[in-house]
């Protein structure tokens, strides 16, 4: 057993405060947070707020109360809110925590010895950790989200410490190891169900293990921007068995020959002509909604060169973004894999950022897939075939432009291999999660409607799926008679769907026209993220308007 391992499997209140290293006189929010949370998870406490005793009527420790009403629950949620935000001042000036978290705090260290399994039995410390953690989490509205209202409003040093954190740790946390536990902002608050997540809505309690978390804060240059143009580019827009091609299995992969194969994928496309192809569509697209925000390609639709090419076209001179799948093919002898990434491209991404985040799954066809793509002519039926492809360093980057759109990107598997990213993108509860597929149709009735689904459902993320047209046309399933040109689909929390984005067979391109709805959101202990004014507090992208485009001809294969 790792010495990881042994720690965090300790059993006592004082043990895991050790762990951590809480300062009680100079808390930080986020380390107060994390501690609390991780007992209320461990323990099962968080199940209490949906019990008539809370919540409290006041925010005195181990308070009581007598009945639930709606006036105790806002009375309460005031107060939190209030505590919170001059725990946000004092920890800006470097100012001891406010009386009542200190108290908090000492009132835990009195019960160092308690075994967690007790904490569900003991009002007075779930009650405790309970409010602690509310009030943590009101200390952190805003934190890592450009143009916040509450940000702004205070205009104080503590978001910009949080930032430094996030850019330099990869969590909110000063003392909390991140073998330990990482703190992230957060946007969806749960709400179906009842967990851990259930009860914030600005940090996330993300589980620290083979997924490494990157929280970027790029601002638009338009920070009051309410709606967004996506140019979804099928690239490329034919594909043929021949560019599927089987390379041998090295000796070192201790797999059998005769049952086991591995693949490449390389479009063989002319750099400049690719280039100029989606530069061209991008200035037709212009033409009809006036401005395009970003430009998405699904996976493998780019080479590392056409990657940057088209980044110095669409990002550094037309001020897009650019959010592409990369390919790098892997050699003929088979003894370097091949790369297979995404890339997020702004123009505010500062020069020298890596923006690459590697895909988590190789792609397993088999038979039937074989079959269903018409792929038999280069790859044996028999046979499992895996993608050549290395698995490195597990990350998922989290890029927030607005403060209603933080964003996150997923290759293909990644989306429904639920191992290890799903825990950690329902946690942070990304605004919008855009899947990037080498995959067939777009349909309702597929593998990727599902997945989109449950992710609109919780955390209540906005989700769109890409895949290239190539792709879609290849794929031709037994007993259906015609191919599909279902491109793309979008599933949002809000308006219904899911939606099929089908291209009409004289264009090449869509325009997807996003808007922002905002709502209220309710956490379970009874806080809502509304503001002063009464609006809404969390951005819910929905689909707005459709446009389909076609400009010049499309690119020569490379003979």
């Amino acid at each position: 057993m790792t010495t990881t391992t042994t720690r965090t499997n300790r059993t006592n209140i004082g043990d895991l405060r050790e762990l951590i290293r809480l300062d009680s006189a100079l808390a930080w929010p986020p380390d107060v947070f994390a501690f609390a949370a991780i007992l209320l998870q461990k323990s099962g406490a968080y199940t209490k707020v949906v019990e008539p005793s809370w919540p409290p009527a006041g925010t005195a420790a181990g308070s009581k109360r007598s009945a639930r009403t709606a006036a105790n629950r806002d009375r309460w949620a005031t107060e939190i809110r209030t505590l919170g935000m001059a725990w946000r001042k004092a920890a800006a000036e470097k100012e001891a925590a406010p009386p009542q978290i200190r108290a908090w705090l000492h009132q835990l260290q009195e019960q160092s010895e308690m075994p967690l399994d007790r904490i569900n039995s003991s009002p007075a410390i779930y009650r405790t950790l309970l409010q602690t953690c509310a009030a943590a989490d009101e200390a952190c509205a805003g934190v890592g989200l450009p143009g916040h209202r509450a940000a702004a409003a205070t205009l104080d040093r503590f978001d910009i410490e949080a930032t430094q954190l996030l850019r330099t740790r990869q969590t909110l946390c000063r003392s909390v190891d991140n073998a330990v536990v990482r703190v992230l902002p957060k946007l969806h608050t749960p709400q179906v169900g009842l967990t851990l997540r259930s009860l914030t809505h600005h940090l996330a309690l993300c589980p620290s293990g083979d997924i490494l978390p990157e929280w970027h804060k790029y601002p638009s240059s338009s920070s009051h921007q309410r709606s967004l143009n996506l140019l979804l580019v099928p690239w490329p827009p034919t594909i043929s068995p021949r560019d599927f091609a089987p390379v041998p299995v090295p000796p070192a992969y201790n797999m059998d020959p005769r049952k086991f194969g591995f693949f490449t994928f390389d479009p063989n496309r002319r750099t400049s002509e690719v280039v100029n192809y989606i530069v061209r569509l991008f200035d037709a697209a212009t033409e009809q909604v006036d401005q395009v925000h970003a430009v998405i390609l699904p996976e493998g639709a780019l080479g590392p060169d056409q990657h940057q090419k088209l980044r110095t076209q669409i990002t550094t001179k037309r001020g897009a973004m650019l959010i592409a799948g990369v390919t790098e093919r892997s050699t003929k002898d088979g003894l370097v894999a091949g790369k297979n990434y995404c890339t997020f491209d702004t123009a505010t991404v500062p020069t020298g950022t890596p923006q690459h985040q590697q895909k988590h799954h190789r792609w397993r066809v088999d038979k039937p897939q074989i079959l269903q793509y018409g792929l038999g002519g280069s790859l044996d039926p028999e046979k499992i075939w895996w993608e050549h492809v290395g698995v490195q360093q597990r990350r998922v980057r989290f890029v927030s432009i607005y403060d209603w759109l933080t964003m996150c990107v997923l290759i293909c598997e990644d989306l429904a291999r639920q191992d290890p990213v799903a825990e950690l993108v329902r946690a942070v509860g990304p605004n919008l999660v855009v899947a990037l597929l080498m995959d067939g149709p777009q349909l309702l009735k597929r593998w990727s409607s599902r997945y989109a689904m449950v992710l609109a459902d919780d955390p209540g993320s906005s989700v769109l799926t890409l895949t290239s047209l190539g792709m879609a046309t290849l794929c031709r399933p037994p007993n259906e008679k015609k191919t599909s040109r279902c491109i793309a689909l979008w599933k949002d929390a809000k308006t219904g769907g899911p939606y099929e984005i089908e291209l009409p067979s004289d264009k090449e391109a869509a325009v997807l026209s996003l808007a922002v709805e905002e709502h209220v959101e309710s956490s379970a202990d009874g806080r809502t993220d509304a503001t002063s004014d009464g609006r809404g507090g969390t951005g819910y992208p929905i689909l707005a308007g459709i446009h389909f485009v076609a400009r010049g001809s499309q690119p020569r294969r490379k003979n």
